[in-house]
């Protein structure tokens, strides 16, 4: 009979230990899966969390905009109230006109020049007025006097006459009026 209770005992010692061995098991694999899902989970939120979901690297392209609008509005601001801008000058009876006289050689056989002249008020070309409008006559002095017109030249339609000079020495007289004022320079080539 003892020998009954100790198979017995041996046979339900190992049962217990099978079983504790099988339910550590479980538990075991449990863990790991549990541990695992947790892992996953975790990658996927980092994954989510790096990738921007609007904007701009995950900013908000509204603000990013506003800066923008807010900076390029205050350079502008900036530039425009210390920037040099044309003065236009109030032509009246006290100015001082002068005129300004460049000739450049086009053809040297048949000495073709351009002139041009450009009216200064007060040491500025056309007084800072783009709708200033004058007539300029050219005399121009050799063997004998020619005299050559050009009607309402502007700052958008400049003095431009072409004109073939006589070798020797040429006088070119530049005449306009300005406010009732005649003014007048000259030049001399000598060809």
């Amino acid at each position: 009979m003892d020998t009954e209770i100790s198979t017995i005992e041996e046979t339900t010692n190992t049962t217990n230990n099978s079983n504790s061995n099988i339910a550590i098991f479980f538990i075991a694999a449990i863990l790991i899966i549990v541990l695992i899902s947790i892992v996953i989970l975790q990658n996927r939120k980092i994954k989510d969390l790096k990738r921007p979901k609007y904007g701009f690297l995950g900013k908000p392209l509204g603000l990013i905009a506003f800066a923008a609008l807010i900076g390029a509005g205050s350079i502008t601001l900036y530039v425009g109230q210390n920037s040099d801008s044309t003065d236009i000058v109030e032509i009246n009876a006290n100015s001082e006109f002068s005129i300004k006289i460049d000739s450049k050689l086009i053809d040297k056989n048949t000495n073709l020049y351009i002139l041009s002249a450009t009216p200064l008020v007060e040491d500025i070309e056309w007084g800072g007025d783009q709708n200033f409008k004058l007539d300029i006559s050219w005399v121009i002095e050799n063997t004998r006097v020619s005299t050559e017109f050009e009607y309402e030249i502007s700052p958008s339609n400049p003095s431009n006459l072409e004109i073939n000079l006589k070798p020797g020495t040429n006088k070119i007289k530049a005449i306009l009026f300005i406010n009732g004022k005649k003014v007048e320079e000259e030049i001399v080539i000598t060809i």
